[in-house]
């Protein structure tokens, strides 16, 4: 996925070949993409931000 295609808030799929699981867009800071892991189940976040270059966001992000 590109990341100029991500929309703020919404839910994708990390998937780096061996851990997939999703993750909510929650913005930028300074020039990272920050994501926060959801339970899509519970509907609640489930663990800390983490950061991701735009190269690593059209690697390892996919729409759900």
């Amino acid at each position: 996925m590109k990341a100029s295609q991500l929309k703020i808030e919404s839910i994708y799929v990390y998937s780096d070949g061996q851990t997939e699981m999703h993750v909510s867009y929650f913005g930028m800071s300074s020039d990272k993409y920050m994501f926060i892991p959801y339970d899509t189940k519970k509907k609640h976040y489930t663990g800390r931000p983490n950061s991701l270059t735009e190269s690593e966001v059209n690697k390892y992000i996919k729409t759900n």
